[in-house]
């Protein structure tokens, strides 16, 4: 499927009005009009003709960068899908679901009622919740990038997913919880300062199209030493 589609008037701040081509081709593959959440790809691409400085990115953008949340993304495609998560997931709409602690199932209904992807419906929910969670993307066992509440105010590990997580039984393709279940802090978090039994709560959902676990951390008790 090829779009042309010409300069969105709705989205012509004056200061981007010079910078933009006067029509664009967005293009996708077969599959790309049946998927349940293709409003993220196209709000990203259009992030891309908006954004100042960002007219000449002339890559094709893969699934796997607009998926991509890690801070050390080239910052043109991170900027899109920030763009793309503000414009599908506007704060009036994230309001009713930042109320109550993040699970999955928020997640999927934001994804549902925007279009857009989990991972999209994570991240934006992570960046507006009030309370202390994180989503973190691992793949083929490792961790890649984390996602971090304003609130959460520690450090996720990097490296290999430890055992004694939920992400870890996804990849054994075993049974994990359908909700938010304790695991030891130690489990995602660097044990510096943390108490002793310190535990976090998990949800994990194995993304096989990438390979991939999305896991969605929630600090409940205080895990810190003296709290």
């Amino acid at each position: 499927m090829t779009s042309f589609i010409g300069r969105p008037k709705a989205m012509t701040a004056h200061s981007y009005a010079s910078a933009m081509p006067s029509a664009a081709v967005l293009s996708s593959t077969p599959g790309f009009a049946r998927s349940p959440a293709n409003a993220s790809p196209l709000a990203h691409e259009i992030g891309h003709l908006v954004l100042p400085d960002q007219q000449e990115v002339s890559a094709p953008c893969k699934q796997q960068r607009i998926e991509n949340w890690d801070a050390d993304l080239y910052r043109p495609e991170l900027e899109a899908n920030r763009f793309a998560a503000e414009i599908l997931m506007p704060r009036g709409i994230m309001a009713e679901f930042c109320q109550s602690e993040p699970s999955l199932e928020s997640i999927r209904s934001i994804a549902k009622l925007c279009g857009t992807s989990l991972t999209a419906s994570a991240v934006r929910l992570i960046t507006l919740t009030p309370h202390r969670a994180a989503v973190v993307w691992s793949q083929d066992q490792k961790i890649l990038w984390s996602k971090l509440s304003e609130g959460f105010v520690r450090w996720i590990r990097k490296g290999e997913v430890r055992e004694n997580s939920f992400a870890a039984q996804c990849y054994r393709k075993q049974s994990v919880p359908d909700q938010l279940a304790p695991v030891p802090a130690s489990a995602w978090l660097h044990e510096k300062g943390l108490r002793e039994g310190a535990q976090i709560w998990e949800q994990s959902v194995g993304l096989k199209r990438y390979g991939a676990v999305l896991s969605l951390l929630v600090i409940i008790e205080a895990v810190e030493k003296g709290k």
